[in-house]
C-alpha cells in the first residue's frame, strides 16, 4: 500500500485543529474546569491563608510558680515578653498545670522551683523542669527556641550581676561570662518564615498535580465512553504527542509566570529576577508533566479514577521534595526514585534561584535531568498513543460491525 503524503500546509492545520481541540476540552468540560481552572484558583489562594502569619509567635505556656519572689516573677514576665511566648496560664501545682495542658489551654509549662531566688543568688546551680508538646514539632521548636533563649538571657544576666558586686566592670563581668560570643546569620530565610519555606514548593506542586489529573481525566473520558481522541486528527503519534503537550504547556506557563511574578507582590517569598532561566525550567518541566500524563492514560479506564489516585500521591510527593525531611537522610533508591519526578527536580532548581540567590549555572544538573525526563516520558507516551490508537480503531470496527 502507498504511504499518503502529506504537505506541510495540511500538517500545520491538522495540528492547529488538534492544539484547538485539546483546549477546548480542557475549557469545555465542567470536571477538566474544575481541574485545570478552579482548583488552581483556589488552592493557590487557600494555601496562602495558614501561613499568612509567617511564623509560629506567642505560643501560649503555663507557669508553676513555687517561690512566689521577686525574682521568679521577673523570670515570668521575661518569658511573657519573649515573641515565641504567651504566659497565658498559671497554676499552683504540678497536677493543675498537667490539667490546662491536658485541657489544649497550653502548649507547654515551666515549673520554677521553691528556693529559686535563694539559692541563685548562693550562687548554687538551680533546676528548671520545662514540660514541653514534643508531638508537634513546628510548636516544640519554638517553644524550645523561647525557652532556652529566655532562661539563657536570665542565667547570664543573674551571673554578671553577681560579678559586678565584686568589683568588676559589667564589659569585664560580660567577657568573663562570656569570652566567645557567636553571632547567627540567617542565610535566605531570615525572618524563619513558613510561608517562604513551603508556599513556593506548593505552587510548583499544585502545578504538576492539577495538569496530570486533568490529562489522565480526558484520556479515562475518552477510553471510558469510547470517543475517538487519536484518530480523528489525521497526524502521527509522534506530532500528536508533542502538540498536544505544546497545549497544555501553553495554558500552564500562564499560570507559572502568575506564580512566579504575581503572587509574590500579595505573599513574602522572593522571586530574583532570572526570567528567562524561570522561564525555561518551567516550559521543560510542564513538558515533563504533559509527557509524563500522556504516558500514564493507559491505566485509566475511567475518568474519576484518576483523581482519587493523584490526590493520594501528593503527600508522597511532598516527602521526595525534601521539605519535609532532608533528602541526604534518605534511603538512596528514594532519591533515585525522586529525579524523574519533575515536580522534585523543578522545585529544587527554583528554590536555589529564586530564595537562595544561585547563579544559573549552579541548576545546570537540574536541567539535565528535566530534559531526559522529558525524553523518556515522549517515548513512553508516543508508545502509550498508538496503542491507544489501535485501540479506537478496533472499537470503531466493532461498531461498524453493528
Amino acid at each position: 500500500m502507498a504511504q499518503t503524503v502529506i504537505s506541510w500546509r495540511t500538517l500545520f492545520l491538522r495540528v492547529i485543529k488538534l492544539i484547538c481541540n485539546e483546549l477546548r476540552c480542557m475549557f469545555t468540560d465542567e470536571g477538566l474546569i474544575l481541574v485545570f481552572v478552579l482548583s488552581i484558583i483556589f488552592y493557590s489562594g487557600f494555601y496562602l491563608l495558614p501561613f499568612s502569619h509567617n511564623i509560629l509567635r506567642e505560643v501560649p505556656v503555663g507557669i508553676v510558680d513555687l517561690d512566689h519572689s521577686p525574682m521568679s516573677r521577673q523570670l515570668t514576665r521575661a518569658l511573657d515578653a519573649s515573641e515565641m511566648l504567651k504566659v497565658t496560664n498559671t497554676a499552683d501545682s504540678f497536677a493543675q498545670a498537667n490539667a490546662q495542658y491536658l485541657r489544649n489551654e497550653t502548649r507547654a509549662f515551666i515549673e520554677i522551683p521553691k528556693d529559686f531566688e535563694k539559692n541563685l543568688k548562693r550562687g548554687m546551680k538551680v533546676v528548671i523542669p520545662v514540660y514541653e508538646d514534643n508531638s508537634y514539632m513546628i510548636v516544640y521548636k519554638q517553644v524550645a527556641t523561647g525557652i532556652s533563649s529566655v532562661l539563657g538571657s536570665f542565667g547570664a544576666g543573674t551571673e554578671i550581676r553577681s560579678l559586678m558586686k565584686k568589683g568588676l566592670s559589667y564589659e569585664e563581668a560580660s567577657a568573663l561570662r562570656l569570652p566567645v560570643n557567636n553571632v547567627e546569620n540567617a542565610l535566605f530565610n531570615p525572618s524563619g518564615s513558613y510561608e517562604v519555606y513551603l508556599y513556593p514548593l506548593i505552587l510548583i506542586m499544585i502545578l504538576q498535580q492539577t495538569l496530570l489529573i486533568g490529562i489522565t481525566m480526558l484520556g479515562g473520558t475518552a477510553r471510558e465512553y469510547r470517543t475517538p481522541m487519536i484518530t480523528n486528527f489525521g497526524v502521527g503519534c509522534i506530532y500528536l504527542t508533542f502538540f498536544r503537550a505544546v497545549a497544555h504547556v501553553l495554558v500552564y506557563t500562564v499560570y507559572g509566570m502568575i506564580f512566579l511574578y504575581a503572587l509574590p507582590q500579595i505573599a513574602v517569598y522572593h522571586v530574583h529576577v532570572h526570567f528567562f532561566i524561570n522561564l525555561l525550567i518551567l516550559v521543560i518541566f510542564l513538558f515533563a508533566v504533559s509527557f509524563l500524563g500522556q504516558s500514564l492514560v493507559i491505566l485509566f479506564t475511567q475518568r474519576e479514577t484518576s483523581f482519587l489516585l493523584f490526590i493520594a500521591s501528593s503527600v508522597p510527593m511532598i516527602f521526595l521534595t525534601g521539605f519535609v525531611w532532608p533528602t541526604e537522610s534518605m534511603p538512596d533508591i528514594m532519591v533515585i526514585i525522586s529525579k524523574f519526578l519533575p515536580v522534585v527536580v523543578a522545585s529544587d532548581a527554583l528554590l536555589k534561584l529564586n530564595q537562595m540567590g544561585a547563579s544559573v549555572s549552579s541548576v545546570t544538573e537540574n536541567v539535565i535531568w528535566l530534559l531526559i525526563q522529558c525524553v523518556i516520558y515522549y517515548m513512553a507516551a508516543v508508545k502509550v498513543n498508538r496503542k491507544l490508537k489501535n485501540e479506537e480503531k478496533l472499537n470503531s470496527s466493532v461498531v461498524q460491525l453493528r
